[in-house]
């Protein structure tokens, strides 16, 4: 134990340099953290994709005798036809208006129209601009602006002695202001005042008024020409968003589904059981992102604020009592903790970090999954890895103790119902989006 203004000093710049290295594994973790939340967006959009890819297998024609003949397949009566009625229903109002738009002198001479009211407004700009120029003088004018509050412009006005007097002033001081800044003007009487306001505003007034009018033109013509090309791309717009809750609705049934009818509907055809598998670990692995996100990244971040503002608070401490020359005993022990930052501890929880997003995000070979409750996806996707911090995982073990995800490989592999043919083998290569192999990948990580 010392008690010294070096051993003071030493405390404090190992208490900075813990809190800098604590700054370091934070800015780390952000950067992880940013990696993750991208694999979540590549994940998403594959899956947005892989759904679409599963109604336009199931569904090539959008017709009603299509729909309800798949409604009679999977035993879904009146899952989709009202999906597909909607979406008929607001194309026939997309189309209505597209077409009375279409019937307009504006729509149908839309860029003849705006380029005449900006060419309109461009030869009244320069007028515009020196008239708002001559009546701010005015306008910025206290003296005008009393003079306007008390009706000093308008015909009618009548005042008394007083007021009178009071207003002559103001107008007086109004004249000489206005030919201070306008070098040449002369005014003979107030009444001469008036007249030249009235004169400005006679002459301003109508160019303001057009050249606003010819603004709000522009304005309107943009926006009825934004509006019809909107509805020039919303048909494609509402196809897509109707094979995407065609997609949402088939999915949300197949998951409604007892585990022994999934996996016999899918089994029937080979081509969607690979579609509804990949559909299913595609979800898995975007769940497992964003929660380790949560469990490995947000805590660590919030453990590791905590300590920097409590380290910085105890700095700031340590630092006043040394200006004071107030000595405190300093532990050798308290010193070589602060001193030992457990890098390769931190080290290997980035290392940790980045190989089970590679592991997570590189995994693509659905077709060892299942579509059944009692398959963990954790296990095949991370070959076992640890995962008690995840609430799925961590239960799914407590209900299935000792399961390895082996035991089903031969899911989609093997076995009568799931025999694939060259077709389907050539599908799942199709649908593996440029990974190669995840096995290969996962091994290398």
């Amino acid at each position: 134990m010392a008690v010294s203004r070096q051993a003071m000093q030493e405390w404090i710049e190992a208490a900075k340099a813990r809190h800098a290295f604590f700054e370091e594994q934070q800015q780390r973790l952000l950067a992880e953290r940013k990696g993750y939340t991208q694999e979540v967006e590549r994940l998403s959009e594959l899956l947005g994709r892989t759904r679409q890819e599963l109604v336009g297998h199931l569904l090539p024609d959008l017709d009603d005798e299509a729909l309800t003949a798949l409604e009679q397949r999977f035993s879904y009566a009146g899952g989709l036809l009202p999906v597909k009625h909607r979406t008929e229903e607001q194309l026939a109002v997309v189309a209505r208006e597209k077409a009375a738009l279409e019937a307009t002198d504006d729509v149908a001479n839309i860029e003849f129209h705006l380029s005449r009211a900006a060419d309109e407004r461009a030869e009244l700009k320069e007028t515009y601009t020196a008239l708002k120029a001559e009546l701010q003088l005015w306008l910025d004018n206290r003296h005008w602006q009393a003079l306007v509050t008390r009706g000093w412009f308008t015909p009618g006005y009548r005042a008394g002695l007083l007021d009178r007097l009071r207003d002559w002033r103001a107008a007086s001081f109004l004249m000489a202001m206005l030919e201070y800044q306008r070098p040449g003007k002369k005014y003979q009487s107030a009444e001469a005042l008036r007249a030249d306001y009235a004169r400005l505003r006679g002459t301003a007034d109508p160019v303001f008024e057009a050249y606003e009018d010819l603004g709000r033109r522009q304005e309107g013509l943009r926006e009825l020409k934004a509006r019809y090309e909107a509805l020039c791309e919303a048909p494609a717009k509402l196809m897509q968003e109707l094979y995407a809750e065609l997609g949402k609705a088939i999915q949300g049934h197949f998951e409604a589904l007892p585990d022994d009818t999934r996996q016999s509907l899918a089994g029937n055809d080979r081509d969607l059981a690979l579609y509804l598998t990949k559909e299913r670990g595609l979800t898995k692995q975007i769940d497992y992102l964003q929660e380790l996100t949560v469990t490995r990244i947000d805590g660590p971040l919030q453990a590791l604020a905590d300590q920097q503002v409590r380290l910085g608070a105890k700095i700031q401490k340590m630092q006043a009592k040394l200006l004071r020359g107030k000595l405190v005993n300093i532990d050798s022990g308290q010193l070589a903790s602060l001193r030992d930052l457990k890098r390769d501890s931190w080290e290997k929880r980035h290392a940790g970090l980045t190989s089970m997003r590679t592991r997570l995000g590189g995994f693509n070979d659905y077709s060892r999954g299942s579509l059944r409750d009692d398959f963990l996806w954790w296990s095949i996707m991370t070959h076992n890895a640890r995962g008690d911090d995840l609430y799925e995982v961590r239960t799914f073990y407590e209900r299935n103790p000792g399961w390895d995800h082996r035991q089903y490989q031969s899911g989609l592999a093997s076995g009568h119902d799931a025999a694939l043919d060259q077709a389907a083998v050539s599908l799942a290569d199709d649908m593996g989006d440029g990974f190669g192999d995840g096995s290969r990948l996962l091994d290398a990580s």
